[in-house]
């Protein structure tokens, strides 16, 4: 299987776009259907419409509300279990009580059909498939509680000493998170290190030995969610870390990069 195929084979969301007017301007808000995964929320999850609408309908209503970064759609089902339509309910779990990714209840299917019956759709500024090494990729849209980073590859062949990912802010040295593997580099022997930069100091976290999934020719998938206690950190659909600190948010998240690393697709 070529590499290509590869990438399309795990593409496994699409995007939907919808425009409307709020407050008198015009406004694109672009949504992605995850397959994969839900968002747990501390909170019963709230009604975003008052009656039964469609997935542009629920991405509007959410985007219109200041603290809704996710929202549910469940479709309409008759009693033998068939899809009526695309009619069906949204609801959505305030950012601020987000508090992880749940891979483990990754949808309701229907056994008549074998299609999805609930979906969770993230707000998604940008998608960025086959991204260059070791060159800045512009990142917009504010850093918010709710946001989440996806990025997926794999370990070039042979391994390197090490791979990195950063996401920074604009304008400043501050680094929002920093995710090294090393394989053998500077002493430091198959270990994940976790850490952030905020006006000029570091914070640094060594993960347990236990935690390095990673090796070559292995493909693997990274998710970064910030919530009110820090970035949750997840290696192929598995909470490794928190980064019990607060969140620097800002209006510009500025770039994303990584070395030494094969990467064939990100959003956030």
């Amino acid at each position: 299987m070529g590499l290509e195929s590869f990438a399309v084979k795990l593409f496994i969301f699409h995007l939907s776009s919808c425009s409307f007017f709020a407050a008198g301007s015009l406004q694109t808000t672009n949504f992605g259907e995850m397959k994969d995964f839900d968002l747990a929320c501390a909170v019963p999850n709230e009604p975003l419409l008052l009656e039964a609408g469609d997935s542009v309908s629920c991405a509007r209503a959410c985007a219109q509300w200041s603290d809704c970064t996710a929202f549910l759609f469940s479709r309409n089902v008759s009693a033998s279990g068939a899809p009526l339509g695309t009619a069906g309910m949204c609801t959505a779990c305030p950012a601020s009580n987000i508090t992880g990714i749940d891979f483990r209840n990754i949808s309701k299917v229907d056994a008549n059909t074998s299609t999805s019956t609930e979906t969770t759709w993230i707000n998604i500024v940008r998608r960025a498939v086959d991204p260059p090494s070791n060159t800045d990729i512009p990142i917009t849209g504010a850093l918010t509680i709710g946001k989440v980073f996806e990025i997926r590859g794999w370990v070039p062949i042979p391994e390197p000493a090490m791979f990195m990912m950063n996401v920074h802010h604009a304008n400043t040295d501050d680094v929002v998170i920093r995710f090294m593997a090393r394989f053998d580099y500077r002493s430091t022997v198959r270990r994940v290190r976790v850490s952030s930069r905020v006006a000029g100091n570091w914070s640094v976290r060594v993960l347990p030995a236990s935690v390095f999934p990673f090796s070559e020719g292995k493909s693997f998938i990274i998710h970064f969610l910030a919530t009110l206690q820090g970035f949750l950190v997840y290696i192929d659909n598995s909470l490794v870390h928190i980064v019990n600190e607060s969140i620097h948010l800002a209006n510009d998240i500025g770039y994303f990069n990584f070395e030494d690393v094969n990467v064939y697709m990100m959003y956030y």
